[in-house]
């Protein structure tokens, strides 16, 4: 027993170091994490960068939650009372999605005229400089600002924003933000997470079984980096060190 005490321990190690990257990794996908001076978990008062600092104040004081960005295109302009009722359908449908707070467009902004009569857009408005950020001057785009309840992830709210675009494909709709933005730096970090170092795994396993022809001794030469990965990933999340698209390659 004793002869296997040095592996019994370190995998052991391994083992609750796994726990603890589990239950305690954090993953951090906002643009924040490039700017200079951030360094994570540090409240306001510790941060030693100026313009980081104000940066953070003015987001706090000032924005009440996150803003996305919808876009539709029509062919036959917005201007056809057809296009119109999908386009209040769609926007109720949208006001009715949990997390999201309000939803502007050129059927509920104020205008000092009034564009919308309940059925169609007077063509009128691409006259209107208030209207330039909401509809496009042939009428072909129309712009929607949803505004986002505060929260910690904003994902779940992108996802039920996104199923209910899904029957309005014929508008080949867009989505525009920082929200956006961040879940795709989420995937990516994943993928960087899972799948890529799972792709180099089983690549480096058939070139050490194509050169032993010993699947046992194959997988045994890569159970060791393997258990350094976790042992890593769980003293990260043991020192309170985030993962994000800097950091997560050292998994690599």
């Amino acid at each position: 027993m004793r002869r296997y005490r040095a592996t019994i321990l370190f995998l052991l190690l391994s083992l609750i170091l796994g726990v603890l990257a589990f239950l305690k990794g954090r993953i951090n996908a906002d643009y924040i994490v490039f700017l200079p001076g951030y360094k994570p978990g540090l409240t306001m008062q510790q941060i030693d960068n100026e313009d980081l600092k104000a940066l953070l104040k003015v987001s706090e004081r000032f924005s009440d939650g996150t803003q996305v960005v919808l876009i539709l295109h029509s062919e036959d302009t917005f201007f056809l009372e057809e296009h119109v009722t999908e386009l209040v359908k769609l926007q109720e449908e949208l006001s009715k999605v949990e997390g999201l707070k309000t939803v502007l467009s050129v059927l509920n902004y104020t205008f000092k005229t009034p564009y919308f009569n309940g059925k169609t857009i007077n063509e009128k408005i691409t006259e209107d400089p208030e209207a330039k950020s909401l509809i496009s001057a042939d009428g072909k785009y129309i712009l929607l600002n949803c505004m986002l309840q505060p929260t910690d992830d904003t994902r779940p709210i992108l996802r039920r924003i996104e199923s209910v675009l899904k029957n309005y494909q014929r508008y080949s709709p867009l989505v525009f933000g920082q929200v956006v933005i961040n879940d795709s730096l989420f995937s990516e970090i994943i993928k960087q997470i899972l799948v890529y170092p799972t792709l180099m795994f089983s690549a480096i396993l058939v070139v050490f079984w194509l050169q032993t022809r010993s699947l046992k001794a194959s997988l045994l030469s890569l159970f060791i980096p393997l258990l350094a990965t976790v042992i890593v990933y769980g003293f990260s999340a043991l020192l309170g060190i985030e993962l994000n698209v800097m950091t997560v390659m050292c998994v690599s």
